[in-house]
């Protein structure tokens, strides 16, 4: 199976079980990995055979942004499902997002999850 990916996608929001995380927000990276056969576009060149990479970016933000999870790995469920719903020809997904600067009294480079699912 073909895949595109977004990497890096850096999103403020407020996400987490801690109160100032939810009011004060914070920084949060997502990798986006979308998992679709590209025979038509690979032979034809035409987008609207494929997934555009803009248009899950806009369904990854929209989503990210409209809630206020406790969790992590409910937000990258969410944008799981969004996308599935949004992109028919996709099958499988793997959704990271990193907290960067979560509030964990350790010196870290980033803390975060990572889930795979497949339609």
């Amino acid at each position: 199976m073909d895949k595109i990916f977004i990497k890096g996608l850096e999103l403020y929001g407020y996400h987490g079980v801690n109160k100032s995380e939810r009011t004060i927000g914070q920084r949060f990276i997502l990798n986006i990995t979308c998992w679709y056969n590209m025979n038509k576009i690979c032979v034809d060149d035409k987008i609207e055979n494929g997934v555009n990479y803009s248009d899950v970016v806009n369904v990854v933000r929209n989503v990210f942004l409209a809630g206020n999870n406790n969790t992590l790995e409910r937000t990258a469920q969410v944008i799981s499902d969004a996308i599935f719903k949004n992109f028919q020809n996709v099958k499988k997904t793997e959704i990271t997002i990193e907290k960067p600067d979560a509030p964990i009294k350790a010196n870290f480079e980033s803390v975060g999850v990572t889930i795979e699912r497949t339609k």
